[in-house]
């Protein structure tokens, strides 16, 4: 628990946090609060710090994290809490703090020369900048003292203080050298033309899984050694339909799939108890976790268990889908109905201890003969089966796991499900009574559309009403608190908003919502994922380069911005987009939404081609375009015709008047709603958000077309209309169906929409 002073207290306090605590009490970040009470004077990323920096002539040390980071705790127990150390980084640097989850960007940015000049990453991550921003030097967690082999944090400060004040030219060099390594690293490759040749998506796939079954662990499922995280897009990838076309006898996609779904469900990185994944496994068998649990797994984890229940059958599968989505709708939903970022990996007992059981806690909780069970059905033992990480050393607990088929351990448990099932109730009971892990109740954008669509796929699997109804709510959540004034913002706690979306947030809240549209038809769903591509096209979009950028193009305070295509623990923020204007153009049927789709998708060609295996979520998006039928060739640009909203007014407290204009070049037309020849396509308007109530049509104007007279519509032609629109805050777009033609050809028909304001 943070303790945390009321919010009249804290507006109360002086700017720089008063004697008790540091500029983070100030923060909506639930991590950067963790931190509020340092004796280290720390500032939140933003002008203030950086100024400061500039002012004082010092160097900033940057530290980013997330709430949920084991290690994170270590370094801010041993070292951020010592007055010693503070009283060191506070002399010679402007200390910052960075929320990882909030600031994604940042996140990305300042990784880079960590795993430049180590080989590796990982959080905490700390990095020295100069006050303009360039790293110069970057590591991970660092000691509190010098160990063998390793500096201690405290003498590196003094080490780079000294650096920093007798070798500045070589500190200066040495950040430009970092600052043009991470340009050109986010700049990706060269632009591509809008007419690029499509990517042959069949042969990725066919490389990607033939990749994944070279790395493929027969035994223990998964694509690597220690540590395993769980392979999110490999598993979709692996059950798509196409997967299993593409391969050769030695490697079987779904084989390989349904291998990785049922080690994951077996293993310790399951919670056996209350359902739901932790983040990663330190060891081959999946048995020994890192116990945080993050949303953005739970949400990828339950869609792809419910995706293998659908191609594969197993009933285990389904059930595992649905036991992770009641867990977040039970440990990870707000009181408002928004999903909440994470659990911690700590408690007050120690990291994991809340996870884990001895036989005699067993049978305390469910008599002895149930605990002995019990303690059969998922490998627990009297002298305990865990260790600990660093040490090896084993600490007589137990971490419950199953070492054979759900059905096959019941069966040797002596258990019926419905048994196992009343037992596992009871020790949820007996669980929540302990000291809980720290919750990280922020709601991510990103986070929530991903999750949406998994409630969609279980409620789909389960046919239970509750799953689509939590995601509606959720998705109401986020148009409520996160929307504004045509932007989403990233985060929101507590009745504040923080930190601006990135491309993540309004894909994956676009694709969830889309998901909705296509479970219960919901028109509204469908409006609002449309505002959200329309604003990710304004704000994100890189017209010179192809795909978008993560962070709004008009951020001043990054370094770079990238254009993201490979996945890491979720989707890119680009396969993200693509998949979202793949689908989107199949819901409105509206070819500007497939070609943004198609531009996307080619821009990012040679990046996929060269490493097939990272970008997932890029060749999902091109099978999907490729499966609606959708052209894969760069359209002709064609005559500029648009429908546009000439006036608007309010004529009562639910109706609207608006003029709609049809820009056509001059020789242009389209048959009007009443043409004549039934061969003729009739225009046609349709509102959505609203109710057409009257339309007044211009006067045609008449043509001969085919040795028939033909009423049409010209250049500028003035269609009025009345509209009942209950609600104002909900959008409006008209939409006007017709086929442009000229004198000597016809194109094919289209829609073109206006949005009311």
């Amino acid at each position: 628990m943070l303790n945390l002073p009321s919010p009249d207290e804290i507006r109360a306090l002086p700017p720089d946090g008063g004697p008790e605590f540091n500029r983070l009490i100030f923060s909506a970040s639930p991590y950067l609060l963790q931190h509020a009470r340092n004796p280290v004077d720390w500032h939140p990323w933003g002008e203030e710090a950086l100024d400061r920096a500039r002012a004082e002539d010092k160097p900033v040390f940057l530290s980013v994290g997330y709430a949920a980071c084991h290690w994170c705790h270590v370094m801010e127990h041993e070292s951020f809490e010592n007055p010693d150390v503070a009283e060191v980084l506070n002399r010679h640097f402007v200390p910052i703090k960075v929320d990882r989850e909030a600031r994604p960007d940042l996140d990305e940015i300042y990784m880079l020369p960590t795993q430049m000049t180590t080989g590796h990453g990982g959080w905490p991550n700390s990095v020295w900048l100069t006050p303009d921003g360039r790293p110069w030097f970057a590591g991970t967690y660092f000691p509190p003292e010098d160990r063998p082999g390793r500096i201690g944090f405290k003498t590196l400060l003094l080490r780079l203080a000294e650096l920093w004040r007798t070798q500045r030219p070589k500190v200066e060099a040495q950040a430009d050298h970092l600052a043009g390594l991470i340009r050109d690293a986010l700049a990706g490759d060269p632009a591509v033309g809008a007419d690029a040749p499509w990517p042959d998506a069949r042969e990725l796939l066919g490389q990607t899984v033939r990749g994944l079954g070279s790395r493929f662990d027969s035994t223990h499922g998964g694509f690597n050694d220690a540590p395993k995280f769980p392979p999110h897009q490999a598993l979709e990838l692996l059950l798509r339909p196409e997967a299993v076309q593409t391969l050769d006898d030695s490697v079987q996609a779904l084989d390989m799939a349904v291998q990785t779904l049922d080690a994951m469900l077996r293993g310790g990185v399951h919670d056996q108890v209350g359902g739901g994944f932790h983040r990663y496994a330190t060891d081959r068998a999946w048995f020994l976790p890192h116990f945080e649990k993050m949303l953005y797994d739970q949400a990828q984890l339950a869609r792809a268990y419910a995706l293998g229940f659908e191609h594969a059958g197993r009933e285990a599968f389904r059930r595992v889908a649905l036991r992770t989505c009641d867990f977040v709708l039970r440990g990870l939903t707000s009181p408002e109905g928004g999903f909440l970022a994470s659990l911690d990996a700590d408690s007050e007992a120690g990291e994991g201890a809340y996870y884990q059981w001895t036989t005699a806690e067993l049978g305390e909780a469910l008599g002895p003969a149930t605990g002995e069970a019990m303690a059969r059905l998922f490998g627990a033992t009297d002298e305990g089966n865990a260790w600990d990480e660093a040490t090896r050393r084993p600490t007589g607990a137990n971490i419950l796991h199953l070492r054979r088929s759900w059905p096959e351990a019941l069966a040797e448990a002596g258990l019926t499900e419905a048994e196992a099932d009343a037992a596992l109730a009871r020790l949820l009971e007996v669980r929540a009574a302990r000291p809980a892990p720290g919750l990280d109740d922020k709601v991510i954008a990103a986070w929530n559309g991903l999750m949406i669509s998994a409630l969609v796929a279980a409620a789909r699997i389960a046919e239970a009403p509750r799953y689509l109804e939590t995601a509606r709510r959720a998705a109401t959540f986020v148009r409520t608190h996160l929307w504004r004034d045509g932007r989403l913002a990233r985060v929101w706690r507590g009745g504040r908003t923080d930190a601006d979306g990135t491309l993540d947030d309004y894909a994956a809240m676009a694709l969830g919502l889309l998901d909705l549209h296509a479970a219960d038809g919901d028109p509204e769903h469908l409006a609002w994922a449309v505002e959200l591509a329309e604003a990710m096209e304004a704000g994100f979009a890189a017209p010179g380069r192809g795909g978008y950028t993560r962070a709004a193009k008009d951020r001043s305070d990054l370094l770079a911005s990238s254009r993201d295509v490979y996945d890491n623990a979720e989707p890119s923020g680009n396969g993200l987009a693509a998949r979202m204007l793949v689908r989107l153009a199949s819901a409105t049927g509206e070819a500007r939404w497939a070609e943004a789709a198609r531009r996307c998708i080619v821009s990012f060609r040679p990046a996929v081609e060269r490493a097939p295996s990272a970008a997932g979520s890029m060749i999902l998006a091109a099978l999907e375009f490729e499966a609606t039928g959708l052209p894969t060739a760069a359209p002709d640009a064609g005559p500029d015709i648009r429908l546009e909203v000439e006036a608007s007014a309010a004529a009562g407290e639910s109706e609207w008047t608006c003029v709609l204009v049809l820009h056509l070049p001059e020789g242009w037309h389209a048959a009007s709603q009443d043409p004549g020849p039934s061969w003729a396509q009739a225009a046609r308007l349709r509102v959505d958000g609203g109710e057409l109530t009257k339309v007044e049509w211009p006067d045609p104007v008449e043509t001969d077309a085919a040795g028939e007279p033909l009423r049409v519509l010209g250049p500028g032609a003035r269609i009025r209309v009345a509209i009942r629109r209950p609600d104002a805050t909900i959008p409006c777009r008209c939409y006007l169906d017709i086929q442009p033609c000229d004198a000597t050809r016809c194109l094919a028909p289209r829609s073109l929409t206006a949005k009311l304001p």
